[in-house]
C-alpha cells in the first residue's frame, strides 16, 4: 500500500488573504504526498508561489498542535522521508504539547542518531 493511500496528516488549508478579509476558500490537503499534488492542491485556493496560505485545522492518529503557519512543503518532504517504523514511532510519542513538525522532527533525528530512543515525559 502506498503512504499516499494512508495519509498521515489532513490539513484544512484556506487563502490567507480571502480569509482575511473575511471570505473562507478552502481545501484539504492530505500528506504525504507528491510535491505535484500538493501544488494541485493549493491552486486550488490561489494563485502565484504557493505561500499565500494558512492552515485552519488539521487531523492527525496522534495527539499533537497543528500551527496555523506550517511549511506544508517542508513538513511534506520530511513526512516522505518517514518508514513504516518511523511512523509507528511518531504514533506511540507524539504529544498535545507538542507541534505537529516537531514530533516529525524528533522521529527523524532519532532516526539519524543511532542508539538514542526517544522518552516521553509525563506532563504535568
Amino acid at each position: 500500500m502506498l503512504q499516499e493511500d494512508r495519509p498521515l496528516v489532513e490539513l484544512y488549508v484556506t487563502n490567507k488573504y480571502y480569509y482575511d478579509c473575511g471570505m473562507l476558500q478552502m481545501t484539504e490537503i492530505r500528506l504525504p504526498t507528491d510535491e505535484k499534488t500538493l501544488k494541485e492542491k493549493l491552486k486550488e485556493i490561489q494563485y502565484g508561489d504557493g505561500k499565500n496560505y494558512t492552515v485552519l485545522g488539521g487531523e492527525t492518529p496522534f495527539k499533537c498542535t497543528i500551527p496555523r503557519e506550517l511549511d506544508i512543503f517542508q513538513l511534506n518532504d520530511k513526512l516522505n522521508r518517514l518508514s513504516e517504523k518511523d511512523r509507528e514511532m511518531l504514533m506511540r510519542t507524539a504529544r498535545p504539547d507538542i507541534s505537529l513538525p516537531r514530533a516529525v522532527d524528533r522521529v527523524l533525528s532519532q532516526k539519524n542518531t543511532p542508539g538514542t530512543k526517544l522518552v516521553d515525559k509525563a506532563v504535568s
